[in-house]
C-alpha cells in the first residue's frame, strides 16, 4: 500500500471530555475553543478546570494552533492529583501534538508512557500502541506489527469497533509492507467490512467522524487494490469515493480518490486523464500531509515521464529532494534544540544538586554545633549545680559546726559555775 491512512492521519482520541462544547460546534475550532474558555470561566472545581484546558488543547490541535497546546496540558497535568482518565488523555494530546509537529521521537516517548501505565484505562491503552505501531511503521515494522497486536489484543477483552478497524487498516499496511499480499489484502477488507458495520456515531466526544475514518479506510483498500493489480476493483472503490468526499468535503480523502484514480489511468495508459485528474485537483497540494503530498508529486512525475516531459518531471523530483532536505533539517535543527535544552536541563540539574549537598553539609556542621553548644550547656548547667550544691552543703556544715561550738561554749560556762560552786564548799 502506497497510501497509508492510519491513526497518523485521522486524529481520534479515546475519551469522552465531561465538559463539552455547545451543540452547534461540532468540530469548528474556534467554536469549541470559545467553549472552553467559557467553561474555565464558569469552572468551580480542579476537575472542571482539568477538563476545560483539555478541550481548550483539542481545539488548538484541531485548528493547528499549536503553540498554545503544551501550556493547555501543563495546566491539566499541573492539576491532576492522580494518574487517571483525564491525565492520560492529556498525555495523547502531547503526543498527537509532537506527532503533528513531524517530532517522531517525542511522540513516541508520550505514546510509551501511556502504553505501559494507562492498564487501567483499556481504550487509552489500545489507542496509544495503535499509535505507536503507526509510527514504528516507518523504521522498524516488527516494532509495529507487535505494538498492533498489543491493541488488538486489548480489544479483543474490551470491544471498540472503530478502534478495530483502525487497527485492522494498520496490520494490513503492516502485512503489504512485508510484501505479504493475501494477508494484507485480507486485514484490509476486514477492516472495511467492520467499519462498514457500525451505522451510529462513537458517543466519545475527540473521536473522528465516522464518515470520515469510513472513506479513509476505503481508501486505503482501494491503494492496497492497486498495488496488488487489481485495477478494475480498485476504480470500482474510487469512482464513488471521490464522489462522497466531495460532498463531504474531506481533502484528504477526496486526495487519495483522485491519487488513486490518477494511478488506475496510468496504468491504463491514459495519461492525459491522469494529468486532467491531478492539475484539476492541485488546490489539494497545500493541505497534504508530507507522506501524501510525496505520492502526489511522484505520480505526477510519472505522468509527466510517461508524456516524455523529462525536464518536468527531474524538476518535479528536484522539489521532492528539496522538501525531504529541509524537512531532514528540521528534523536535525529540532533534536539539536533539544539536545541544548536537555543539556541545560541537566546542568541545572547538576548545580541543584551540588547546592543541596551543600546545604546538606551545612545542616550536618549546624547539627554539630547546636549539638556541642547543647553538651557544653548541659555541662555548664551540671557544674553549676554541683557548685551550688556544695555552697550549700559547706553553708549547712558551717552552721553545723557553729551550733557545735555554742553547744561548747555553753558546757564549758555551765563546767565553770560547776567548778566555782565546789570550789566556794
Amino acid at each position: 500500500m502506497r497510501n497509508f491512512i492510519g491513526v497518523s492521519l485521522i486524529s481520534i482520541c479515546l475519551l469522552a471530555v465531561y465538559a463539552a462544547p455547545c451543540s452547534h460546534c461540532k468540530r469548528d475550532p474556534l467554536c469549541v475553543s470559545q467553549c472552553a474558555y467559557d467553561l474555565l470561566v464558569k469552572a468551580n472545581s480542579n476537575a472542571a478546570i482539568r477538563e476545560s484546558y483539555l478541550l481548550l488543547a483539542h481545539a488548538w490541535l484541531w485548528g493547528k494552533l499549536y503553540e498554545g497546546i503544551p501550556k493547555a496540558i501543563e495546566k491539566v497535568i499541573q492539576n491532576s492529583t492522580s494518574k487517571d482518565s483525564l491525565y492520560y488523555h492529556a498525555l495523547l494530546i502531547l503526543a498527537n501534538f509532537h506527532q503533528a509537529q513531524e517530532r517522531g521521537d517525542s511522540a513516541i516517548f508520550w505514546y510509551e508512557q501511556v502504553a505501559s501505565q494507562a492498564k487501567g484505562y483499556p481504550w487509552l491503552n489500545a489507542f496509544s500502541y495503535l499509535s505507536l505501531a503507526s509510527l514504528y511503521a516507518n523504521s522498524s515494522l516488527n516494532q509495529a506489527a507487535q505494538a498492533a497486536l498489543q491493541a488488538m489484543q486489548i480489544l479483543n477483552q474490551h470491544p471498540e469497533p472503530i478502534l478495530i478497524a483502525l487497527t485492522q487498516n494498520t496490520l494490513a499496511y503492516i502485512a503489504a509492507s512485508q510484501r505479504d499480499y493475501t494477508r494484507a489484502l485480507s486485514l484490509q477488507q476486514e477492516a472495511k467490512e467492520t467499519i462498514d458495520t457500525i451505522r451510529t456515531e462513537s458517543p466519545f466526544l475527540l473521536l473522528s467522524p465516522l464518515q470520515e475514518t469510513r472513506m479513509a479506510i476505503t481508501a486505503n483498500l482501494g491503494s492496497l487494490y492497486l498495488e496488488i493489480g487489481k485495477t478494475a476493483e480498485a476504480e470500482a472503490l474510487y469512482k464513488p469515493l471521490l464522489k462522497k468526499a466531495q460532498e463531504e468535503k474531506d481533502s484528504l480523502t477526496i486526495a487519495q480518490a483522485v491519487l488513486g484514480l490518477a494511478q488506475v489511468a496510468l496504468l491504463k495508459k491514459k495519461s492525459s486523464e491522469a494529468l486532467q485528474l491531478l492539475e484539476s485537483h492541485h488546490y489539494l497540494e497545500s493541505r497534504l500531509t508530507p507522506s501524501l503530498l510525496k505520492e502526489w508529486n511522484y505520480t505526477l512525475a510519472q505522468v509527466y515521464l510517461s508524456q516524455n516531459r523529462h525536464a518536468q518531471a527531474i524538476k518535479l523530483y528536484e522539489n521532492l529532494l528539496e522538501k525531504v532536505e529541509n524537512s531532514s533539517k528540521h528534523v536535525a535543527a529540532f533534536r539539536t534544540a533539544q539536545w541544548q535544552i536537555l543539556a541545560g536541563m541537566e546542568q541545572q540539574q547538576a548545580e541543584i544538586s551540588h547546592l543541596k549537598e551543600s546545604r546538606r553539609r551545612e545542616r550536618t556542621l549546624y547539627g554539630i554545633s547546636l549539638t556541642l553548644w547543647a553538651l557544653a550547656l548541659i555541662i555548664l548547667s551540671y557544674t553549676l549545680y554541683q557548685n551550688r550544691k556544695r555552697s550549700r552543703e559547706q553553708l549547712k556544715f558551717q552552721q553545723i559546726i557553729l551550733n557545735q561550738s555554742e553547744e561548747l561554749r555553753q558546757k564549758n560556762y555551765q563546767l565553770s559555775q560547776m567548778n566555782h560552786e565546789l570550789a566556794e564548799v
